[in-house]
């Protein structure tokens, strides 16, 4: 049941669980208790991460959007701005309109 709640991410079925645990066994409801804390923020950090790699990503697509209007006010030709860029065709069609 455990691996289950973790595998499919049942969060309020996850930690009604921890708690029926806890309680059954009342001896070791404190370190049931921390685990269930250290999962809890294990949970935040990669959240935050995956975040924090997303922002990161759509920023440096951001900056090569500028750069790709740069260069084709530039005269650069559209071959040559996807190409120094990395963008994809679509990319630059979506920022003509």
């Amino acid at each position: 049941m455990f691996n289950y709640m973790m595998h499919t991410g049942d969060a309020e079925r996850f930690n009604t669980f921890i708690r029926q645990v806890a309680m059954r066994i009342p001896q070791h409801k404190e370190k049931i208790m921390t685990i269930a804390e250290r999962l809890r923020q294990e949970g935040h950090r990669n959240g935050l991460q995956k975040g924090l790699q997303q922002g990161k990503q759509e920023g440096q697509r951001l900056a090569a959007l500028r750069i790709a209007r740069a260069m084709l006010t530039d005269g650069f030709d559209r071959d040559t701005v996807l190409r120094v860029t990395g963008l994809a065709p679509a990319d630059l069609a979506s920022e003509s309109h």
